[in-house]
């Protein structure tokens, strides 16, 4: 049975099977799916690449076989009639699940988007494959123009040619034509100049960029024509084109001749070189251009318009025949970059030029070291000097007059605008606060205008023979003045001056007639007013504290000249007179126009300064060999630590003082404690004590004296009785009379078991208590004296006396136990003393001994505790019988026997069984047990025993020797039936 479908779908027929022996029929369904083969493009659409006019593009689609068997393809022919359009291969085989690269070919003819709709036919697909292709074709436009000789912009054409007047030319000069290339298309281009030079050769030269540069979309490129005439000749219509590949071509036709000028220049071109970049126009930088007319009849010379990056002193004139005329060139370059100018002129209407070359770079100043951007004089004492100084690299391409100073001290504007000349400082001594307002008062007094004279003759005069004009324009009158005020201003050549120096005149002219009137009338008044002058208070000066920068120089004080990479140096002094504070100074750099900060300093002067707050200090009565204080300040008030050290006499040995050496920082104030005891009894003891400050060199002075007296007599006795290792306190009131706060140091002598606070302090007119604790340490009498020196000179004592009795128990113990069972007490052993000590322990018994108080005390008999520390001991004890008990447990020490103890009470009461005894065994058979029976006391002991049943027999009584033991006692249980 086949299946071959002559269409795609689905496919159904009936059949019937039959036996007609059997009378069998079955029904079969038969269906069968028929579809095209799975043949197809990897895409169905394709987009060219854009593309210009005449330039082929190609690119490739895959057309694919999935099914397993081989097909046959072919383009139909009416895709290939699409003019430009082809394809590879146009027809072939597909292999079984391969694929066929088809390359698609388009070569336009016109601008524009295309798109065509390829058919592929492919075997049993009834429909063909369809393949839509697009691309977009673009056509290279460019816009091109030139500025002619007028000044005047041409747009070239490419349907005629295109005349280029060079007019008349002069020989070995160069003519520039700029030219604008735009492209106004879509698609980028490139460019290239064609020229015939074989014609031309020998009389001009042309100049063209060969560069070769592509020309992006939008983009517009200025490049430039150079014709160079040799030598004196006609230029025949000369042909030029500038082609663009793919677009349009441009012909160029140049004309014109070259003549000798009637006139010569010194040059024609003139190269600046590197030069500062300028932020205005200025004349740092010039060039004298001479112009000589070589005709015998005058020539009129006119200058045209130039670009903003130089300027001239000229316009226009007439030179005469076998005239000169100077025309001076000022470079000032407003953008960084290389600057190619023309300076046109106008010889009797002709053009000419002068070509002006010059780089303009950026200012560049570096640190050799990069740590003197800051510069740290530090502290520098008054009368030394510091130096410092400062290296510089010039990074700029071009050499640089440069000048360091202070903002103060900077010329507002160079004297010449001119790279040659060196900018000085103008030496002229600051201006405090104090001469602008006797400036501005002085009109008001003669006194005052003396002072101003004499101030401003310091500060302006350098030369004897200004002063001597200075003096005798003073008694001349007027006109005097005028000439004085003029020979000062007068150095300067400037009209503003003399200007100055007129009205400088009228106003002190008409000072010194108010000043007259006023001296003529105040001799009339002057009796009315006195007593107006007496009310009237003269002003207060105040001092101006100085700057950092009024002891500071920095030097060379005029500009260097430093070539490009090369280095310079300042150099900076600093030379106080007086203390300044810290400071922080900028310092800022000049050249040309620039004025800038370039560094920064700070620094500060310093100087020693101190003094005592006393220099004398009186002691007053002091008792023998009791010492009194009292205290002197030392204050730092400069800006450096001091090294300090009192000088006392070698026999000395009342006065003394703490701390003897050392140091002490600025802005910081040192106390000392000054010391008198006396050895003697003296009527009056004076000293001197010297304090040598080392780093200066330099010694300060303090007088002690003070009288020395003899104890007096106790004012009484004190008595204190307390259990040893234990203390009692009691209070002694003392009363301050004065008005001062008394500080006392009580004194003990004698036996160290009285122990007093260090110091009592008592607020003035007011009474305070010193607390007197005494704490034996051991079974004795103590006895000391009391010393209370009050700070008026008196001394107060008293007598001390104490008993210790026996010590306190340690504790007391209440315990309830049973009999003949180990009990065990943890007892706490305190060692009091500052050394180890070794006790010896002991148990009595307190009260009534009865005998029958039988018990066994256990427990090592000695212990031995660290110093200032505590033990815990380990106490025992076994009752034989029950009562009361009352032990002393006591630890001695035998070799101070010194002790401590504590108190035990115990209720021991009665065992209740001390174990079980099982007997097993058959009727009629006995069964022995072993018990064993200890004596552990010192006495002999009877056991007395007793059995509720008969069935056990046992000895009734058991008689134990003092410390011993029944090793067997046999106990025999029978039992019956």
């Amino acid at each position: 049975m086949g299946f071959i479908p002559q269409d795609c779908g689905v496919f159904e027929e009936f059949y019937y099977f039959t036996i007609p022996v059997h009378n069998i029929q079955e029904t079969f369904l038969l269906v069968g799916v028929a579809r095209e083969p799975k043949i197809y493009f990897d895409q169905s659409h394709l987009d060219l690449p854009p593309t210009v006019i005449g330039i082929n593009v190609v690119r490739q689609v895959l057309l694919k076989n999935d099914e397993n068997e081989k097909y046959s393809f072919k383009f139909g022919k009416l895709s290939m009639l699409s003019h430009g359009l082809s394809m590879q291969p146009t027809s072939g085989f597909l292999d079984p699940h391969e694929s066929t690269p088809i390359r698609i070919f388009y070569n336009p003819k016109n601008k524009g988007s295309a798109n065509f709709d390829l058919k592929c036919f492919v075997e049993k697909i009834k429909a063909p494959l369809e393949l839509s292709v697009t691309c977009n074709c673009y056509e290279v436009e460019a816009a091109v123009s030139y500025i002619d000789q007028s000044g005047k912009e041409v747009q070239l054409v490419t349907n005629r040619i295109n005349i280029l007047r060079m007019g008349a030319m002069v020989p070995h000069q160069k003519y520039e034509v700029p030219f604008t290339i735009v492209n106004i298309g879509k698609t980028a281009f490139e460019w290239f100049w064609t020229m015939y030079v074989d014609k031309i050769s020998g009389m001009f030269d042309i100049i063209v960029d060969t560069s070769e540069d592509i020309l992006q979309a939008g983009e517009t490129l200025h490049t430039k024509m150079i014709v160079i005439p040799l030598i004196k000749s006609q230029l025949q219509p000369h042909k030029i084109y500038l082609k663009i590949p793919f677009g349009p071509t441009y012909p160029l036709q140049l004309s014109g001749s070259a003549e000798k000028p009637p006139f010569k220049l010194s040059f024609s071109e003139y190269d600046f070189g590197p030069c500062l970049v300028q932020r205005s126009r200025s004349k740092f930088y010039k060039t004298v251009l001479k112009f000589s007319n070589l005709n015998v009849w005058p020539l009129t010379v006119e200058k045209g318009k130039h670009e903003s990056h130089m300027s001239t002193d000229f316009q226009s004139g007439e030179v005469g025949p076998h005239g000169h005329q100077n025309i001076t060139i000022y470079f000032h370059p407003l953008i960084i970059g290389q600057h190619n100018l023309e300076l046109p002129l106008y010889v009797d209407g002709k053009k000419t030029h002068v070509n002006i070359l010059g780089k303009a770079v950026p200012l560049k100043l570096a640190f050799v070291d990069q740590t003197d951007k800051f510069v740290d004089l530090g502290a520098v004492m008054v009368g030394k000097t510091r130096v410092k100084t400062v290296r510089v690299l010039n990074e700029s391409e071009c050499a640089v007059n440069i000048l360091f100073n202070f903002w103060e001290r900077l010329p507002q504007r160079p004297t010449k605008e001119t790279p040659e000349e060196s900018l000085e400082i103008p030496k002229e001594e600051p201006k405090t606060p104090k001469d602008k307002k006797k400036k501005k008062k002085g009109s008001k007094g003669s006194k005052k205008r003396k002072k101003k004279g004499k101030k401003s003759k310091s500060s302006k005069s350098s030369k004897s023979s200004k002063k001597k004009k200075k003096k005798s324009g003073k008694k001349s009158g007027k006109g005097s003045k005028k000439s004085s005020k003029g020979t000062k201003k007068g150095s300067k050549g400037t009209k503003k001056g003399s200007k100055r120096s007129k009205k400088s005149s009228k106003k002190s002219s008409k000072r010194s007639k108010k000043s007259s009137k006023k001296s003529s009338k105040g001799s009339k008044k002057s009796k009315g007013k006195k007593s107006k002058k007496k009310q009237e208070t003269a002003p207060v000066e105040t001092k101006v504290p100085k700057r950092g920068i009024d002891f500071m120089t920095i030097t060379p004080e005029t500009s260097v000249r430093v070539g490009p990479q090369k280095t310079t140096e300042f150099t900076i002094t600093f030379k106080p007179q007086e203390r300044v504070d810290p400071f922080v100074e900028k310092i800022f750099y000049r050249t040309q126009n620039y004025v800038d900060a370039f560094c920064m300093v700070k620094g500060s002067a310093i100087a020693p300064e101190f003094s005592l707050d006393r220099t004398h200090l009186t002691f007053g009565n002091v008792v023998v060999n009791f010492e009194r204080k009292m205290n002197v300040v030392l204050r730092n008030t400069g800006d450096i630590p001091l090294r300090f050290k009192w000088l006392l006499n070698k026999k000395e040995e009342n006065f003394s003082i703490t701390p003897n050496k050392g140091y002490i920082l600025p802005g910081t104030q040192l106390i000392f404690d000054v010391f008198f005891k006396p050895k003697a009894v003296k009527c009056w003891i004076k000293s001197k004590l010297l304090c040598h400050i080392a780093n200066v060199d330099k010694q300060l002075e303090l007088i002690v004296s003070g009288s020395c007296i003899t104890l007096p007599p106790p004012k009484g006795t004190i008595n204190f009785a307390c259990p040893v290792r234990e203390y009692e306190q009691k209070n002694i009131t003392i009363s301050n009379p004065t008005n001062t706060l008394w500080e006392i140091v009580p004194y003990i002598s004698g036996d160290s078991s009285f122990k007093i606070p260090e110091i009592i302090r008592i607020e003035e007119k007011k009474e305070g208590d010193c607390e007197i604790i005494y704490a034996p340490m051991r079974l004795q009498e103590h006895s000391a004296v009391l010393s209370l020196p009050t700070p008026d000179g008196l001394i107060v004592s008293y007598v001390l006396k104490g008993v210790a009795s026996a010590p306190s128990p340690a504790g007391h113990i209440t315990r309830e136990i049973l009999c003949k069972v180990q009990h065990v007490e943890n007892l706490p052993v305190m060692n009091w003393l500052q050394v180890k000590q070794q006790f010896h322990v002991s148990t009595s018994v307190n009260g009534h001994v009865s005998p029958k108080n039988l018990f066994l005390v256990g427990g090592n008999a000695l212990i031995e505790v660290p110093p200032k520390s505590s033990r815990i001991y380990n106490w025992t004890i076994t009752p034989i019988n029950e009562g009361p008990l009352e032990l002393k447990v006591t630890f001695t020490n035998k070799a101070t026997m010194e002790y401590l103890f504590y108190e035990v009470s115990l209720k021991v009461l009665p065992n209740k069984h001390l174990d079980s005894i099982e007997f097993s065994t058959c009727a009629r058979i006995p069964v022995t047990k072993l018990i064993k029976l200890e004596n552990p006391v010192n006495v002999p002991v009877e056991y007395h025993m007793s059995c509720a049943k008969d069935a056990l027999v046992f000895e009734k009584i058991v008689t134990l020797e003092p410390h011993s033991v029944v090793p067997e006692f046999l106990a025999c249980c029978r039992f019956g039936f």
